[in-house]
């Protein structure tokens, strides 16, 4: 008789259990807030993206120079 573990795992379900968590967590609806939040946080990142590459631009233009 197979052992109790091997009767507790098997991939099969594993992978159920993971595609039905991923597809509840993708499915489910975020607020306005939580969207608004995201779009700030994103504009936040691309500004201070946009002044680091800025700041590099003129440190090598000076260099340059």
């Amino acid at each position: 008789m197979t052992s109790s573990i091997f009767l507790a795992f098997s991939p099969k379900v594993e992978l159920a259990k993971a595609v039905r968590k991923a597809m509840t967590k993708a499915a489910t609806p975020k607020s306005q807030e939580q969207k608004d939040r995201k779009k700030q946080l994103d504009r936040e990142r691309t500004d201070r993206l946009r002044a680091e590459n800025l700041a590099q631009r003129a440190l090598i233009e000076g260099r340059r120079r």
